[in-house]
This record gives structure tokens, sequence and C-alpha cells, in this order.
């Protein structure tokens, strides 16, 4: 048997008013001095002295709980997360934000995902299209969409799309 390791302030602070309120007695012949001690008052709480965990991205640091599109997420394990990079994911529902203001295209996203959600859809697959002039203003925007506050709580993870689809 390990030996009894002793209690610590606090615990013995805890242990001594639990046994006072319940009135608890010794054994016959059993030394009693414990009873008499004087609870330790409790050690003040240390403060959280823990940082948010950062993955550093092409574009620099990302905070732990927004989505990084092309990063793993925690919580989503190494298969899966790579059978939704590599576009092998079955998707569920298709958003194609083709021909659509950036407004539009937002609000389009916003419906798909809630309606998703609605529906137990896992994998939406979103088209932005490469944009004509601008260089894909919806594709530039969608990053910030995904850690939008509407749908963010409902988003695990987000890709690029695998090499063979380049929209």
């Amino acid at each position: 048997m390990p030996p009894r390791r002793a209690l610590s302030g606090h615990d013995s602070a805890v242990w001594l008013a639990y046994v006072r309120d319940a009135k608890i007695a010794p054994l016959a012949g059993a030394a009693a001095d414990w009873m008499t001690q004087t609870p330790e008052p409790p050690p003040p709480a240390k403060p959280e002295t823990r940082q948010a965990t950062t993955r550093a991205s092409k574009a620099g640091s990302v905070r732990a709980h927004e989505v990084a599109i092309g990063l793993p997420p925690g919580g989503l394990d190494r298969a899966t997360w790579s059978r939704l990079k590599n576009g092998r994911m079955p998707v569920q529902r298709r958003v194609d934000l083709h021909g659509q203001t950036v407004q539009e295209a937002f609000d389009t996203f916003v419906r798909a995902v809630l309606h998703g959600v609605d529906a137990g859809e896992r994998c939406i697959e979103v088209i932005t299209g490469r944009g004509m002039n601008s260089g894909g203003a919806i594709r530039h925007e969608f990053p910030h969409w995904v850690n939008n506050g509407l749908v963010r709580r409902h988003i695990l993870a987000a890709s690029h799309p695998s090499p063979t689809n380049a929209g």
C-alpha cells in the first residue's frame, strides 16, 4: 500500500470544517489533537495565466477559436481532415455564389449554413469563383464570413478547394 500523503493546507481546512459541522467524534483512545487545530485559510486564487493557443498561418497568427481556412482544427481527426481538404468528404449542400454581389453572397452563405444546420448536414461546399476584375472579392471576404458571429459556432473547419477544383 502506498504511503499516505499529507493533506494540503486548503484540504485540511475543508476536512476540519466538515468534521466540525458533522459533529464527528474520534474513536475512543485515538488522538484528537487534529480536531483542535485552527484551519488555515485557503490560498488566494491565482489569476488565469494561460494564453490562447495560436497557430501560425501564411497570413499571420490565428486565434485558436477562429476557423483558419486550410488549417486543421482541433476536434477533427486526421482522416476526416484529409478527406475534407482533398475533396473526398461527401458534400450534402452546394452553394454557388457566382454572379452575386458581396452582400448577396454573404446573405446566401449565412442562409445556407443555417438551413444546413437545421437539416443536420455536416459538409457544405461553397463555390466562390475566382472573380473577374477584382481578383475575387467574395473569395477574399470568405475567411471573414466563416468567423462571423452569425455562423461561427456551426463551422468546425474550412478548406481551400482540392487541386482539381480551382473555384
